[in-house]
């Protein structure tokens, strides 16, 4: 992993990024001012939720627990519906 300060960023943004996406742990922003940051792609296996969307997800599913309205599904079939 790569250590370089906000300045260096600022000054060669593209580079940081593209050597971000090679790497496998990112890159290591540091800010005297902010602290410290790491820098990675988000890729497809990423999922991003809102914390409004993810509880709300988990409130669907639960009533549908208690309805017992809830189909089993194979990882495969879940995964398929991503």
């Amino acid at each position: 992993m790569e250590i370089i300060s906000m300045r260096q960023f600022r000054e060669s943004q593209t580079k940081y990024l593209r050597l971000a996406k090679k790497s496998k742990g990112g890159i290591l922003l540091k800010s005297r001012d902010e602290g410290s940051f790491r820098l990675i792609p988000v890729t497809e296996d990423d999922i991003i939720y809102s914390k409004e969307e993810l509880y709300a997800t988990i409130d669907k599913a639960m009533q549908e627990f208690n309805e017992g309205t809830t189909v089993e599904r194979s990882v495969e079939e879940i995964k398929a519906d991503a």
